[in-house]
């Protein structure tokens, strides 16, 4: 029995926690992620995961679900399920390994981080507008005026200068601060030490849906990183702070991924996958039929 409100288990494992009090109502409001019952004995409670994994903060403490079928595993099908082809993650998947999917997360992006910096980060030049004591750039009359009139304090200017504080890397260091929190200490090493390198940069979560390229060195990274927004949800109303907490339902990654093994058996064999989940097999076009030999 543990005494603590830092609990650790996997999915539909069940533990009997000493819970105080605030912990307790907490995870009362929060059912869909573990269930909470009282147990046989006084000031202790039984609860049981779900199929949602990650983690929430707690008033006390924090409580993790891992996935019953391991991080890595778990990674493959949310990378699956989400149309991203298995062969292109082959080496990154081979490399990484836990039970956590945060841990997993974190291994993983540390390691495309460690490619994408090998490659070089991209960069761009951004205007910056201001009154220097030196020109810069190109001058502004209308904004010199208004700045520099009837004391001249300077020379108001647009320059471009050259920075990495752009939106993709912005996202790669808001996706690395919220795994550094989430992650266990020896799974967040490598990441902590690729985010270092980023320092001074804004953290700011990606746009919804939105990936580069394919090829592009920054994907695999940015795919990751929309993995943790998609599940990354501030609860303020459970506790009355902003607690970061972030879980993934289970039911639904594997669904996905069943979704995207039969789409690709039936895409293999010349069927279709209706909304149903029945088949039908594909019709030849009109231009097969025209070319076969009577």
């Amino acid at each position: 029995m543990k005494n603590t409100t830092s609990v650790s288990l996997r999915e539909y494992e069940k533990l009997s926690v000493n819970l105080p009090t605030r912990s307790r109502d907490a995870l009362e409001k929060i059912d869909q992620f573990v269930s909470v019952s009282r147990s046989d004995s006084k000031g202790v409670f039984d609860v049981t995961a779900s199929h949602w994994v990650g983690s929430v903060i707690l008033p006390d403490g924090y409580i993790s679900v891992a996935p019953k079928v391991g991080g890595t595993n778990a990674l493959r099908m949310m990378l699956e399920g989400e149309g991203e082809l298995p062969e292109s993650w082959k080496e990154c998947l081979a490399r990484i390994d836990g039970n956590d999917l945060w841990d997993v997360l974190a291994l993983a992006l540390g390691r495309e981080m460690a490619l994408i910096r090998a490659a070089g980060y991209q960069g761009a030049y951004i205007e910056e507008d201001d009154n220097r004591q030196c020109v810069r750039g190109k001058i502004l009359p209308m904004e010199d005026l208004r700045f520099n009139f009837p004391v001249r304090r300077g020379v108001y200017s647009r320059d471009a200068i050259w920075s990495f504080d752009i939106g993709i890397n912005q996202a790669l260091n808001w996706a690395a601060s919220a795994l550094v929190n989430l992650a266990r200490f020896d799974a967040v090493q490598a990441l902590r030490a690729e985010a270092s390198l980023l320092n001074g940069i804004k953290e700011l979560p990606p746009e919804p849906d939105w990936l580069p390229e394919p090829g592009d060195r920054y994907r695999r990274a940015i795919f990751l990183t929309q993995l943790v927004r998609k599940a990354w949800a501030p609860q303020t109303s459970l506790f009355g702070y902003t607690a970061h907490n972030a879980i993934v339902n289970m039911y639904n990654v594997f669904e996905g991924f069943i979704r995207a093994r039969m789409r690709r058996y039936a895409g293999q064999h010349g069927l279709v996958v209706l909304e149903k989940g029945s088949y039908r097999r594909k019709r030849p076009s009109k231009s097969r039929l025209d070319s076969v030999p009577t």
